[in-house]
């Protein structure tokens, strides 16, 4: 890959790529400082990634994605009780509604679904934010996290029922 296309790379997927840095740490400065690493790591390996098709460039992407999970597990293994905040801003806006009744119910139940995800173990919280916030495929989860496509499906699976039991606990019925 060129720098060129590198550029070319990080103007099409690179504000989903820092979406989803902000969604795996869950605080704004953490999350642009892993974005930069990961940026870093990526430009010192662009002999490894191929870019001159739209799937090549999805693929990259999705490249960039597994290498800033990894950077952040090991941060994770180098500070164990790093406690960070996150802010619903963008939740926020994702749920604006004209009708205010509708806004405020959205806002609970994405609230709701939200402390669900962030209560999962860290391993389930991954591979539920690369599923449905990266919009990666299981095969592709299973490459980047190093483990059988199997063990992706399991960990969404006790994902969903996590999820699904803690909106249930919550008085949410029929999810």
């Amino acid at each position: 890959m060129t720098v060129t296309q590198f550029e070319s790379l990080l103007k099409s997927h690179g504000s989903a790529i820092l979406g989803f840095c902000r969604h795996l740490t869950r605080d704004e400065l953490s999350a642009q400082d892993l974005y930069q690493d990961t940026l870093l790591k990526a430009f010192s390996k662009l002999a490894k990634i191929n870019c001159a098709t739209k799937e090549e460039m999805l693929s990259a992407k999705n490249y960039l994605i597994g290498i800033a999970v990894r950077l952040y597990q090991n941060q994770k293994r180098r500070k164990m009780n790093y406690e960070t905040s996150f802010t619903d801003d963008a939740e926020d806006m994702l749920f604006a509604k004209e009708n205010v009744i509708e806004e405020t119910e959205q806002k609970e139940l994405h609230s709701a679904v939200r402390q669900a995800v962030d209560a999962l173990p860290e391993k389930l919280r991954i591979v539920t934010f690369l599923f449905y916030y990266a919009d990666m495929e299981l095969s592709e989860i299973a490459y980047q996290l190093k483990i059988p496509q199997g063990t992706v499906k399991s960990r969404l699976n006790r994902a969903r029922a996590s999820i699904r039991e803690h909106l249930k606990e919550n008085g949410y019925e029929g999810f």
